[in-house]
């Protein structure tokens, strides 16, 4: 039971992770103006494609950290054994579909589950960002990048702090330093610090209670026992929960390269 409950945690974390990137996405649509000078890597990959395309590419997360873990000795590459050759073997594949899916749409495969979308995000809402297929996509991989670094950082702090609730509240208190600090820089206009009662608030609690608290514990509770390999190969499945998420309410049509 024990070996099971490492499995439900991280499905819990990718339903969480999953739902940040519908909130965010809607979120930039309704308050593109407030929003437009203190945009993020994540947030503009989200705003120059669609919720889809970056939880699609968070697919290389798992080869990137597989590659940053053999490199580093956290993680033994025994080429000659099966499970090694299907490592390399899937390290390519996610490499090479993330590629695939940045530089080529190919042709429409679905009409889509519904006529019209239940919540109404349209384009033209985002007033100062643009769709841009490969900016959002390269934005959105360096976000990746960054992730699989912090995965591997957790597993090497884990090592000699074990204990996780101060690691995720440390973890946190970092992070709001840091944007914070970046937030000076970009965001200078008043405006875009002032919070209203809007879905935008909403967003901001989502990702600090639900992410912070719940899933950054458990994220660090799985590579505490499991290894950052473990937690990234998660990352795919939050891809299946936003994609029918975004064709039943947005009336997103899925493209063939995706």
């Amino acid at each position: 039971m024990e070996g099971c409950s490492y499995y439900l945690a991280m499905a819990l974390v990718e339903l969480i992770y999953g739902g940040s990137n519908i909130l965010v996405k809607i979120s930039l649509a309704e308050n593109s103006i407030q929003l437009s000078s203190s945009f993020t890597a994540a947030c503009y990959g989200h705003a120059y494609t669609s919720p889809t395309v970056a939880c699609a590419l968070s697919n290389v997360i798992p080869s990137l950290t597989f590659l940053m873990a053999v490199l580093l000795g956290l993680e033994k590459l025994k080429i000659r054994t099966a499970r090694g050759q299907a490592k390399v073997a899937g390290t390519l594949f996610c490499i090479g579909g993330s590629l695939v899916f940045t530089f080529w749409k190919g042709g429409y495969l679905f009409k889509g589950f519904v006529k019209r979308p239940l919540i109404n995000m349209s384009v033209g809402e985002m007033r100062h960002v643009k769709e841009n297929w490969i900016k959002g996509a390269l934005l959105i991989l360096t976000s990746d990048i960054a992730w699989s670094a912090w995965l591997i950082l957790q597993a090497v702090v884990s090592k000699v702090y074990t204990a996780r609730l101060s690691l995720t509240t440390m973890i946190c208190f970092f992070a709001s330093l840091q944007s914070s600090f970046l937030d000076l820089f970009f965001a200078r206009n008043p405006i875009s610090w002032r919070l209203e009662w809007n879905l935008q608030l909403s967003t901001i609690a989502y990702c600090g209670v639900v992410i912070s608290a719940l899933a950054y514990y458990l994220q660090t509770w799985c590579i505490s026992y499991k290894g950052p390999v473990f937690a990234a190969m998660f990352s795919p499945l939050h891809v299946i929960i936003v994609a029918l998420f975004s064709a039943i309410s947005f009336a997103e049509r899925l493209h063939f390269g995706r």
